[in-house]
Protein backbone atom coordinates (compact mmCIF):
# COMPACT_ATOMS: atom_id res chain seq x y z
CA UNK A 1 0.00 0.00 0.00
CA UNK A 2 1.24 3.15 -1.00
CA UNK A 3 1.03 6.40 1.30
CA UNK A 4 0.10 9.53 -0.75
CA UNK A 5 1.26 13.02 1.26
CA UNK A 6 0.03 16.03 0.49
CA UNK A 7 1.68 19.20 0.29
CA UNK A 8 -0.35 22.78 0.64
CA UNK A 9 2.58 25.16 -0.09
CA UNK A 10 3.75 24.98 -3.62
CA UNK A 11 7.20 26.65 -3.00
CA UNK A 12 7.56 23.18 -0.60
CA UNK A 13 6.59 21.34 -3.47
CA UNK A 14 8.78 22.63 -5.95
CA UNK A 15 12.01 22.02 -3.52
CA UNK A 16 10.67 18.19 -3.57
CA UNK A 17 9.84 18.05 -7.19
CA UNK A 18 13.01 19.45 -7.86
CA UNK A 19 14.63 16.25 -6.64
CA UNK A 20 12.42 13.96 -8.99
CA UNK A 21 12.73 12.71 -11.87
CA UNK A 22 8.99 11.83 -12.51
CA UNK A 23 6.68 14.53 -12.26
CA UNK A 24 2.96 13.95 -13.41
CA UNK A 25 -0.13 16.07 -13.23
CA UNK A 26 -3.87 14.48 -13.76
CA UNK A 27 -6.27 17.43 -13.10
CA UNK A 28 -6.70 18.32 -10.56
CA UNK A 29 -3.54 17.06 -8.66
CA UNK A 30 0.58 16.69 -9.55
CA UNK A 31 2.43 13.73 -8.24
CA UNK A 32 5.81 13.52 -7.34
CA UNK A 33 7.38 10.20 -6.80
CA UNK A 34 10.51 10.36 -4.83
CA UNK A 35 12.45 7.98 -2.40
CA UNK A 36 9.05 5.69 -2.78
CA UNK A 37 7.28 8.01 -1.43
CA UNK A 38 3.99 10.02 -3.78
CA UNK A 39 4.14 13.56 -2.50
CA UNK A 40 1.12 15.41 -4.48
CA UNK A 41 -0.45 18.80 -4.71
CA UNK A 42 -4.15 19.87 -5.52
CA UNK A 43 -4.58 22.80 -7.68
CA UNK A 44 -8.02 23.57 -7.24
CA UNK A 45 -6.40 24.46 -3.42
CA UNK A 46 -3.88 26.75 -4.89
CA UNK A 47 -4.41 30.75 -5.99
CA UNK A 48 -4.31 31.41 -9.72
CA UNK A 49 -0.82 33.38 -9.29
CA UNK A 50 0.55 30.39 -7.82
CA UNK A 51 -0.74 28.02 -9.71
CA UNK A 52 1.26 30.04 -12.66
CA UNK A 53 4.21 29.86 -10.59
CA UNK A 54 4.09 26.62 -10.19
CA UNK A 55 3.59 25.65 -13.55
CA UNK A 56 6.45 27.95 -14.08
CA UNK A 57 8.58 26.28 -11.70
CA UNK A 58 8.38 22.78 -13.32
CA UNK A 59 7.68 23.15 -16.65
CA UNK A 60 11.03 21.33 -17.92
CA UNK A 61 9.47 18.43 -15.76
CA UNK A 62 6.28 18.21 -15.83
CA UNK A 63 4.10 15.68 -17.71
CA UNK A 64 0.50 15.59 -18.79
CA UNK A 65 -1.53 12.49 -18.02
CA UNK A 66 -4.86 12.24 -18.92
CA UNK A 67 -6.71 9.72 -17.94
CA UNK A 68 -9.42 8.09 -20.22
CA UNK A 69 -11.81 5.00 -19.29
CA UNK A 70 -11.94 2.14 -21.85
CA UNK A 71 -15.21 -0.22 -21.16
CA UNK A 72 -14.65 -3.98 -23.09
Amino acid sequence: MREFLEIENWEDFVKIAQNSNLVIRIDPYIFVYLYGLIFFIDLGKLADDDVKRLFQALKEKLILVKLSLIHI
